[in-house]
């Protein structure tokens, strides 16, 4: 079950390494915090951009990715109150970030009400809603549906959000909005987002022999059914890894021609020579990358892109050896 939902929780000190840098990146401030404050000419301007933050994690699972993002802003809050000796409320501040600006999606209801508890916890005083959903992951059989959960939001968060008046009536509902009191039908996110945030499942379609099971699992593996499996594994293939995969190279062949790269780049990304075409499949990278580019789709020009990536997906990309590796990156465009 665990291998099939790439259920691997971020660890604590992990997570807020990479929000803290994520963080830092997004609102400039690279440096020794008080030496990164004292260079800032416009703090009016900087208290209102993390106010109006936009945070999410399309796979949040228990939200420590989350509430670290929120512990890195309100850091800066304080540092600012601290050395500057500005009059913030950072009660007030803090309680809008959460009400506004962070949001999570994750495939299991039991994760996304831990994360709505954790933010709660966190926030300071009584706050009023949150904006954590869980999105279904699985074959509804009733109307012959897959549902491919966070990655169904490649298409359009619009009909994600539909979806509830698809199947309305099963015991299965495919979003909901999740809150201390319960949960509601209701799906709404930002059509962008200065921060995108995640430690993506990594699973790929392969996997390992299990006694519950026969045969080899993996991607999907919580799925005891195997023609059922297969569809939400085709449905995979065919909606999303085959268009992402022209996309991307569409965007390296945008790339090389606007960039002095190398001649060999050159050729590997528009795949004149036979033996450079392996370089142009996504290969094993395994859900993680197509969370990567979800990522690319969601975040604002100029904003930031955190994520925790395993070392055999670097490995697959510059033939690193295995561990555990961050990416930050920033200053993304999306055009």
């Amino acid at each position: 079950m665990r291998k099939g939902f790439a259920t691997f929780y971020t660890q604590i000190p992990a997570a807020y390494l990479l929000a803290t840098l994520a963080v830092r990146s997004l609102l400039g401030l690279e440096d020794e915090i008080k030496r990164a404050i004292d260079r800032v000419s416009e703090l009016e301007e900087l208290i209102r951009r993390i106010r109006e933050i936009k945070v999410t994690d399309f796979a949040c699972g228990n939200g420590t990715l989350l509430t670290a993002s929120y512990s890195a802003l309100m850091n800066v809050l304080t540092a600012l109150k601290h050395y500057k000796g500005l009059d913030i409320n950072l009660d007030e501040i803090g309680k809008a970030v959460i009400e506004e600006g962070v949001y999570g999606v994750d495939a299991l209801k039991y994760a996304a009400q831990v994360t709505a508890i954790n933010l709660a916890l966190i926030s300071p005083g009584n706050i009023t809603k949150e904006n954590i959903h869980t999105i279904y992951l699985g074959y509804i059989t009733g109307k012959n549906q897959p549902w491919l959960g966070s990655l169904e939001l490649l298409n359009n968060s619009k009909r994600v959000g539909g979806i509830l008046s698809f199947i309305e009536g099963y015991k299965i509902e495919g979003i909901e909005k999740v809150s201390l009191e319960g949960s509601e039908g209701s799906f709404e996110l930002p059509e962008k987002f200065d921060l995108v945030i995640m430690n993506p499942p990594f699973t790929r379609a392969t996997g390992r022999v299990s006694e519950e099971f026969s045969g080899r699992r993996g991607l999907f593996g919580f799925i005891s059914e195997e023609k059922y499996r297969k569809k939400l594994l085709d449905q995979l293939d065919d909606e999303v890894r085959k268009d992402v995969r022209e996309d991307l190279r569409d965007i390296a062949r945008d790339f090389a021609r606007r960039e002095n790269l190398p001649d060999i780049i050159k050729e590997i990304i528009n795949g004149t020579r036979d033996e450079f075409k392996r370089y142009l499949n996504i290969g094993q990278a395994g859900e993680g990358l197509l969370f990567l580019y979800l990522a690319y789709k969601y975040v604002k020009p100029g904003g930031v892109i955190a994520s925790c990536c395993l070392g055999m997906f670097y490995q697959a990309l510059v033939g690193s050896s295995q561990g555990h590796y961050w990416l930050v990156s920033s200053t993304l465009s999306t055009s």
